[in-house]
């Protein structure tokens, strides 16, 4: 068992006690609440170990099996309910994809405009598909050393091409997660998205239309703070359960899928699915190169 892991009461499985509950930013997925009994999230017990590089500044979190595998979730335990475990998920980039996009590609131009260019460019831009492992992956991949990509580049393609590709490879990522989480027996009954990215009009259409579902956008939605004393308030007693939670959150719109676009997704999403094992072995030499030239 990894250090800082919980055993729930219940079933006996362990679950990794994190001190976080949500992120906020454009660097956000999807974003949602609640707690739910290990009996409904299913999956395999916590296998984490903590590794630092070699300056001992930066941490991650690596997995005890291999790289391109999908492994499971982690299933995390929340240390004043240890009956209560829920299903969590971090890419590692998405957000600082775009900003690095925006500021070293695109010549800062604002979002705004590169949001009206991605629109342009159409679902699938024009062939294009890309890897949003620029900072290696946590999961479901659980690679450090996997490799951000464009996939499918021709001279017909423009900026904004290339960040439809970077909002679709992200979309894809979710959409990934997704599908983990199916495998675990998991299925969404609805997806609440907040701050960051969801302020995106073309962004939560490129969302809902990957993944088929229905987003409902949250009004005035303070972020992780917001879940952080949520927990708070339950953990304390203040609040009877995990159900108040509706108390404080407002739906301002759903983004319904365009079906359309979600069949020509499902062909991409193959595709996108299938760089990465096929070019498993070149991107670790290429982080290994790169590694040697840092040092």
């Amino acid at each position: 068992m990894a250090r800082g892991c919980v055993q729930c009461q219940r079933c006996g499985r362990y679950g990794k006690r994190r001190s976080r509950y949500g992120s906020s930013g454009r660097n956000s997925g999807c974003g949602g609440h609640g707690g739910s009994c290990c009996q409904r999230f299913l999956g395999r017990a916590c296998q984490g170990r903590r590794s630092a590089d070699q300056a001992g500044r930066r941490r991650r979190y690596s997995h005890e099996h291999r790289p391109g595998g999908h492994g499971s979730e982690i299933v995390s335990g929340l240390p004043f309910d240890p009956g209560t475990l829920f299903a969590e998920r971090c890419m590692a980039a998405s957000g600082s994809v775009i900003k690095w996009f925006q500021n070293e590609l695109a010549g800062g131009a604002s979002l705004d405009v590169l949001d009206k260019e991605a629109e342009l460019a159409g679902p699938g831009a024009d062939g294009l598909v890309s890897l949003p492992y620029f900072l290696g992956e946590k999961t479901p991949i659980h690679d450090p050393h996997a490799r951000g990509m464009f996939v499918g580049l021709h001279l017909g393609h423009k900026r904004g091409h290339l960040f439809r590709a970077i909002l679709e490879g992200i979309g894809f990522g979710f959409y990934h997660h997704i599908e983990t989480f199916a495998e675990l027996g998991l299925t969404p009954q609805r997806v609440r998205i907040t701050n960051g990215g969801s302020r995106s009009r073309v962004w939560r259409q490129i969302v809902a239309d990957i993944s088929g579902l229905s987003l409902e956008s949250i009004i005035d939605h303070p972020g992780s703070s917001l879940g952080a004393a949520f927990a708070a308030g339950v953990g304390s007693g203040v609040l009877t359960g995990w159900d108040e939670i509706d108390k404080f959150i407002k739906v301002e719109e759903r983004i319904e899928p365009n079906k359309g676009n979600t069949q020509q997704y499902q062909e991409l999403y193959r595709v996108y699915r299938s760089i990465y094992p096929n070019l498993l072995e070149q991107q670790h030499q290429l982080a290994r190169f790169s590694r040697a030239l840092g040092d």
